[in-house]
């Protein structure tokens, strides 16, 4: 941060792209290395690195919050993606779902058809309980693109637990 403060920047835009990218950066490492079983972070921080959860996600809600930076789609991608896949994999905890439902909002209303944040709407409804709606957002991104017929995959995956549970 210390580039950022210091540095004349001649253009704005490139100070935000700069920033975005840092935010993004430090948030994903610390994030990603916190996940980590306390043996692998042990090590880690025997040879100098460390990773705070709160620091990581501290940092990409700071970037997500650059709307005009290159890399907020990235932030946002990687929170939604943690609080609404890997905390409830990985954790007995529930991810901050009116976080995601602020985030998924403003995303939406920008991208109508961004096949991800479809994704991840029917995720945040499958993940409140609202089961007949995630079908239905599951259903709209499915059908929102056929470039990736992987992808398909994925929301029959997620359709197929969401009918077990209809």
């Amino acid at each position: 941060m210390t580039i950022l403060n210091s540095r004349r920047w001649q253009n704005e835009n490139h100070k935000v792209h700069f920033e975005s990218g840092v935010r993004m950066g430090i948030g994903a490492f610390n994030l990603m290395i916190s996940l980590l079983p306390a043996r692998a972070i042990r090590l880690l921080e025997f040879i100098g690195f460390s990773g705070s959860k709160q620091v990581g996600l501290k940092e990409l809600e700071t970037g997500y919050k650059l709307n005009r930076s290159v890399r907020q789609i990235l932030c946002v991608m990687t929170l939604l993606s943690y609080h609404l896949i890997v905390v409830h994999i990985l954790s007995h905890m529930e991810g901050n779902l009116e976080f995601c439902d602020e985030i998924l909002r403003s995303q939406l209303q920008m991208y109508p058809d961004g096949v991800w944040f479809l994704f991840f709407k029917g995720r945040l409804e499958f993940m409140k309980g609202n089961i007949e709606d995630s079908i239905n957002w599951y259903v709209r991104s499915w059908k929102s693109q056929d470039m990736w017929p992987q992808f398909h995959h994925l929301c029959f995956w997620e359709l197929m637990w969401t009918n077990r549970y209809e």
